[in-house]
């Protein structure tokens, strides 16, 4: 018998698949840089600035630290990349610190077999 937990997983997975798909497959990894969105009449997905002296920085579309250097945004001026990364990404990077420890360990054990 499933869990509440796994039966509540399941709704949100479902309504993800029934809601939302695809529409271009990724590969990342591939030694050249993807820009979401284009250089010209950039707007900022979270305040809205479209002064074009505020996109000077390459933003990340996901953290650098989780091994994005390729995926970059074209929807996120300069003072809100920075607020992130200082804020939200930094807390992230420091949470998950441990857990990727713990994967390296794992994988450098099951690399020696």
């Amino acid at each position: 018998m499933d869990s509440p937990f796994s039966q509540e997983m399941r709704k949100m997975i479902d309504f993800y698949d029934e809601h939302y798909h695809l529409s271009t497959p990724l590969c990342l990894n591939t030694g050249r840089k993807l820009y979401l969105g284009n250089k010209e009449n950039r707007e900022c997905r979270f305040c809205c600035t479209t002064d074009p002296n505020l996109f000077k920085m390459e933003a990340h579309a996901f953290p650098e630290f989780i091994g994005n250097r390729e995926l970059i945004s074209n929807y996120e001026c300069d003072i809100c990349n920075e607020r992130f990364s200082r804020t939200i990404e930094d807390h992230l990077a420091k949470y998950t610190l441990q857990a990727g420890c713990t994967r390296r360990l794992v994988a450098a054990r099951d690399s020696q077999r």
